[in-house]
């Protein structure tokens, strides 16, 4: 038996079933070949689950990263809005945390991931010295928004620190076609084997035939529902 799945399955619901299917075969391996059958779906989901896996870390990466880069914007704006002040001495100290936060090169929010964290930092250790703590100070809370700066930067710094280790963890960085195609081979091996063999011995196989079948139709019959076009609606005869 073939196993007709869709490719354009989407790569987490193709993920979700083999994992379904290898706790499955957890204790019920019936002979070598069918365990060597298992292991090629359990090496097609890790394989799969990495890249998902780093993708999906990435994404929070970029999400925390503009999440930084808002604080950042506001903190500057916040900052300049005393540009004006009636206070000679806020003034000043509007006009030296604009020099301070334009002197890291080009602006901060326009910088490289790595560039930014790097001079972000930087940033935050310069505002905490004394001399530049002090127009921090002058300005009322502006200490606040530097602290939501600081929050943002820690979790942004500690998702692509989790980005990194899962691409060091990962053997090779792969595309996603390609795993999903090893997938559906390694589910039409095991599926014909489990065909063959609940015909011969169904009080062994026939479960295993029964429940892989079913998984695979549930997900096929799923990725249709979603794909379906709405049917049009008949257009209304014209009126006189």
């Amino acid at each position: 038996m073939k196993v007709f799945l869709n490719i354009g399955v989407s790569s987490e619901n193709m993920q979700a079933i083999l994992k379904e299917i290898c706790n499955h075969f957890q204790g019920k391996r019936a002979d070598d070949y069918l365990d060597m059958l298992v292991q090629g779906v359990e090496k097609a989901n890790q394989a799969l689950f990495e890249v998902l896996y780093v993708n999906s870390a990435k994404r929070c990466v970029q999400q925390e990263a503009r999440r930084l880069n808002e604080h950042i914007a506001a903190a500057q704006s916040y900052i300049d809005s005393f540009r004006h002040d009636a206070d000679e001495e806020v003034k000043a100290s509007s006009k030296a945390l604009k020099r301070q936060f334009g002197s890291y090169g080009k602006p901060l929010v326009q910088m490289r991931l790595l560039t930014r964290i790097t001079a972000v930092g930087a940033m935050l250790r310069d505002l905490s010295k004394p001399e530049l703590k002090a127009h921090v100070d002058r300005l009322p809370g502006l200490d606040e928004r530097i602290n939501g700066i600081r929050k943002a930067f820690d979790i942004l710094s500690a998702k692509k620190l989790e980005v990194d280790e899962a691409n060091s963890a990962a053997q090779n960085a792969q595309l996603l076609l390609p795993l999903k195609r090893e997938a559906v081979a390694q589910l039409s091996r095991l599926l014909s084997y489990l065909e063959v063999m609940a015909e011969k011995e169904p009080a062994v196989y026939g479960e295993h035939f029964v429940f892989v079948s079913k998984v695979i139709s549930d997900l096929k019959s799923s990725n249709r529902r979603k794909t379906a076009k709405p049917a049009e609606t008949p257009a209304m005869p014209a009126t006189a």
